[in-house]
């Protein structure tokens, strides 16, 4: 789905800081490409069957229609589990479904979208435009229809395929930034046979606002999937808040007005910019668990004597601060006692070596 654009399961009329985990092995090269065939092999051939049957069984092309959209997520599963086995499809489902990530990214996913919609009403209405804001019945309705808007409206099915699945693995070669292009470019082509179905939201978008805003918003999406460690929690909550206030605020073209479509675009663009020009979160793959080559492992001391001349310090002296500098490890209670008690025997059996030696008796310490 695309900034301002409503869900394609619902007609526009209408009414009513995350904690890392260790790296997988890096992903075979045609893992991705496999990704990407199956997700666009599954929702196409569904659209193209849902358009055959509408005439003729509309139920059951309804029933296709809700299921196309959820090819990216189910071929995520799917080449996750040929290429990556069991154990591979555990750990990436751990990391998709962490939730515990700070609440200032759920804020942000929830707010963001409607604090942008809301500015470029504002900014229509002054320029001149008319606003049908929601009376409290629509807006009872719309509430009632989010849980939908999730399941069905695009946002589960699709964010485990493109924020869960090929934006980490894209990351781990090339950085967020530029993943997020990459996967917003994909996106877009995904969602190219809704531009030419009859009664879809896109048919009646302008394309190039449509593409633009769409890469738009990936790199958004990516920036808050990176910085959570690849959950996918904050990309479907932010992809479902867009696609329930286009629903519910008069921001979608109609009757040949997009002035309000096109401000709700290019704020998203302007945003999507500032997003990549800001520092972002470094050495993802590493430190977010992303797909792709963790940090090295530490060397044995027989090797590492062998290759540098030395051995390392052992973890119990030497540690890695959270900043990544070596610190000395404070020594435990016991261990100071444990150390004590061995310093005074090995003085003790100095002193007794001693006067053993010299012939004379030892006074009891």
């Amino acid at each position: 789905m695309s900034l301002a654009v409503a869900p394609e399961t619902v007609a526009p009329t209408a009414a009513p800081t995350a904690a890392p985990t260790a790296a997988p092995p890096p992903r075979s090269r045609f893992a991705l490409p496999c990704f990407f065939v199956l997700a666009f092999g599954w929702t196409w051939a569904l659209w193209g069957a849902s358009s055959l049957l509408k005439p003729t069984a509309p139920g059951l092309a309804d029933a296709l229609y809700l299921a196309s959209g959820f090819g990216p997520g189910l071929a995520a599963i799917a080449t996750t589990l040929a290429f990556e086995g069991k154990a591979g499809l555990r750990h990436w489902l751990r990391r998709c479904l962490r939730w515990h990530i700070g609440w200032r990214w759920y804020a942000l996913a929830a707010a963001g979208p409607v604090l942008i919609m809301a500015t470029a009403l504002g900014i229509d209405g002054a320029l001149g435009g008319v606003i049908a804001w929601p009376d409290a019945g629509r807006l009872g309705m719309a509430l009632l229809q989010f849980p939908l808007v999730i399941i069905l409206g695009g946002p589960l099915g699709e964010e485990f395929g493109w924020r869960g699945y090929a934006l980490p693995g894209l990351s781990a070669r090339m950085g967020w930034r530029w993943a997020g292009v990459v996967v917003g470019m994909a996106w877009v082509a995904w969602h190219v046979p809704l531009l030419f179905m009859a009664d879809t939201v896109q048919a009646n978008l302008p394309i190039g606002l449509f593409v633009a805003s769409t890469i738009g918003l990936s790199v958004v999406m990516a920036r808050l999937s990176a910085s959570t460690g690849f959950s996918v929690w904050p990309a479907i909550l932010l992809h479902s808040v867009i696609n329930w206030c286009s629903l519910l605020l008069p921001i979608m073209p109609a009757g040949g007005d997009t002035r309000a479509y096109s401000l709700v675009a290019g704020l998203a663009i302007l945003v999507a910019l500032a997003v990549a020009a800001a520092p972002g979160p470094r050495s993802i793959e590493a430190r977010q668990g992303a797909s792709g080559p963790a940090l090295p492992l530490p060397m044995p001391a027989a090797a590492a004597k062998q290759r540098h001349g030395f051995s390392p310090p052992s973890p119990a002296v030497a540690r890695s601060a959270p900043d990544g500098r070596r610190r000395r490890a404070r020594p435990q209670r016991a261990r100071q006692g444990r150390s004590a008690a061995e310093g005074l025997a090995r003085r003790q059996s100095r002193r007794h070596l001693c006067a053993a030696h010299d012939g004379r008796a030892v006074r009891p310490a």
